[in-house]
């Protein structure tokens, strides 16, 4: 029974922090606001279930983001480094500040 339990939680810890199997794989996080709030994000031909502003939690490399919204639409290419946040705010005028 202890042993089942110990196997339970080892994958349990697995499923939820999958950087422990491949620490250099930690996720990144997108953080994507807009003006104004409640726009469509997609990432990556996905849209997500969350409107802006929200925080997406991703594997590093680079993804396509898509905000569109009342007035505005913004799309681009971002590298998303393992264990960091970037920032994009999409507003009428684009990405504000440029997306990089």
């Amino acid at each position: 029974m202890r042993t089942q339990r110990l196997i339970e939680l080892a994958l349990f810890y697995l499923l939820v922090f999958p950087a422990l199997l491949h620490p250099q794989m930690a996720p990144g996080r997108l953080q994507v606001s807009s003006e104004p709030p409640g726009a469509i994000v997609t990432i990556d031909n996905r849209q997500m279930p969350r409107p802006t502003d929200a925080t997406y939690v991703v594997f590093p490399g680079n993804h396509t983001v898509s905000v569109t919204g009342k007035a505005i639409k913004c799309t681009a290419s971002l590298t998303i480094s393992s264990g960091v946040t970037k920032s994009v705010n999409c507003t009428a005028r684009g990405w504000d500040p440029p997306v990089r």
